[in-house]
C-alpha cells in the first residue's frame, strides 16, 4: 500500500521576514471555501445532546431545500475556521 503524506490545510497567515502576517478577511473566506472543496471524510463527533437535536430539528424542518445535518456541521466548522484564523 502506497504511503500517503498528510495535507496541512493553507494557512492564511503568511511569513515575512520570519514574522506572521495576517491576511485579510476576504483571504481567511477564500482558504476556507477551498478547504470545504476536498474530498470528503467520515468523522465521529461527540456533541452535546442538545445540539445535535438542534440540528435534527432544523435538518428536517428544511428538508424540503434539501438541507443536510452533514452540511451544517460542515458550515459550522468552516465559520470556525474564519474566526479562529481571522484573529491573526
Amino acid at each position: 500500500m502506497p504511503s500517503v503524506e498528510p495535507t496541512t490545510p493553507p494557512s492564511p497567515v503568511s511569513q515575512q521576514a520570519g514574522k506572521p502576517v495576517s491576511l485579510s478577511k476576504k483571504s481567511v473566506k477564500a482558504a476556507a471555501e477551498k478547504l470545504t472543496d476536498s474530498r470528503l471524510t467520515t468523522v465521529s463527533v461527540k456533541m452535546p445532546e442538545a445540539l445535535n437535536d438542534w440540528l435534527d430539528q432544523y435538518a428536517f424542518a428544511h428538508r424540503k431545500e434539501k438541507v443536510l445535518k452533514q452540511d451544517l456541521v460542515a458550515k459550522a466548522i468552516q465559520l470556525l475556521y474564519v474566526e479562529l484564523e481571522g484573529e491573526g
